[in-house]
């Protein structure tokens, strides 16, 4: 199974998008960070529950994770936050994983240490292609996405993806 480490601003867009369903729907072995889960204080009680119910693990940091976390702080802290450091070196220490972010910084940390990174839209083509959700669906909960401003994924592949998704409903 493979084992994606997921960044709450994947999360954010799959709440957005009323799709956090398709995540728990997935195949995946998903885990976060105790302190980048924190980070959804906006999430409701059901929607947390969702996610744990859903198959996502929240690791807490160890004391030895902890100090590999301060020190990598402090020789990079200028590159990202706590937060997505802590992700960062949760995707190094399981070989294999995959980083789903949208954070821009962490994924150019992450691609330059050999890391596979992926974001919102990959994980739209996953569930398309894995059949988690009719066409009709997904196209919808990407259109919620595209029309929030907030949201900031690029217009172009959302283009595309929404295209391909369309021409099998």
């Amino acid at each position: 199974m493979q084992r994606l480490v997921v960044d709450t601003s994947v999360l954010i867009d799959l709440r957005k998008a009323c799709s956090l369903s398709l995540l728990t729907k997935s195949t995946y072995d998903l885990i976060t960070t105790n302190i980048a889960f924190g980070e959804l204080k906006h999430f409701t009680h059901d929607q947390i529950n969702e996610l744990i119910r859903g198959g996502l693990r929240v690791i807490p940091l160890s004391l030895k994770f902890l100090n590999r976390l301060n020190y990598f702080l402090e020789e990079n802290q200028w590159m990202v936050s706590p937060v997505d450091a802590s992700l960062y070196l949760l995707a190094k220490s399981y070989s294999g994983s995959i980083l789903l972010t949208g954070d821009g910084e962490l994924r150019k940390l992450a691609q330059s240490n050999g890391l596979e990174v992926h974001g919102t839209i990959w994980l739209f083509q996953q569930f398309f292609r894995s059949e988690i959700s009719t066409p009709t669906k997904l196209c919808s909960a990407l259109q919620k996405l595209r029309n929030d401003k907030t949201v900031r994924l690029p217009d172009h592949e959302m283009s595309v993806l929404i295209e391909e998704i369309s021409g099998k409903s």
